[in-house]
């Protein structure tokens, strides 16, 4: 059943690609200089979470695609787009002013920066899931393994960048290591495909 809704297999593909690519340079970013680039690249990181709630929305409508990883698709860009939202609503709130002010740092961007941090792990935790099942449920899905792959390394970074409380600039050294981890690992999915 076709429709002009559905989206093609080849542009879900390019969408991938450049999460991937974005993933990657965001993570040397951030290794390179975890200190000075934190709050820019917690903001730029933001692109990326709203590039990944495009990428599962827009993969609803998938031509081909069962109605579990429809659902799946749907809950995952669902997620990321609820984690955007609280992290300018968290912005401007009086805690985050009122800390800001205390630290001497824009309220914005530490709400974006402490937010941010939760939002790539909430976000990491529920891809790396849909990465994990969506493959052990489909048998047609190509390159199962790296799939499955991808998401066990999404989802144990994500549970570690939610759970245990690090600095700013160690959290941009894990999260930068692990966006570069991920972001080789799904550039080859996305080639492979």
């Amino acid at each position: 059943m076709s429709s002009s809704v559905e989206v093609s297999e080849s542009n879900l593909k390019k969408v991938w690609l450049f999460h991937a690519i974005f993933s990657l340079i965001l993570g040397a970013i951030l290794l390179a200089w975890p200190g000075k680039t934190t709050i820019f690249v917690a903001w730029i990181s933001l692109i990326l979470l709203a590039v990944s709630a495009i990428y599962h929305l827009v993969s609803v409508f998938a031509a081909g695609k069962p109605g579990y990883l429809r659902i799946t698709h749907l809950l995952s860009g669902l997620i990321a787009v609820i984690l955007i939202y609280f992290v300018f609503v968290f912005g401007k709130s009086e805690t985050a002013v009122s800390v800001a002010d205390s630290l001497g740092v824009n309220p914005l961007s530490l709400g974006a920066a402490l937010l941010l941090a939760f939002s790539i792990g909430v976000n990491w935790i529920v891809s790396g899931a849909v990465k994990i099942f969506v493959p052990l449920l489909d048998k047609t899905v190509p390159n199962r393994g790296i799939t499955i792959f991808s998401g066990v390394l999404a989802l144990f970074a994500g549970i570690f960048i939610v759970t245990y409380p690090v600095s700013i600039t160690l959290f941009a050294t894990i999260t930068g290591a692990f966006l570069v981890i991920l972001g080789l690992v799904e550039m080859f999915v996305a080639l492979k495909k």
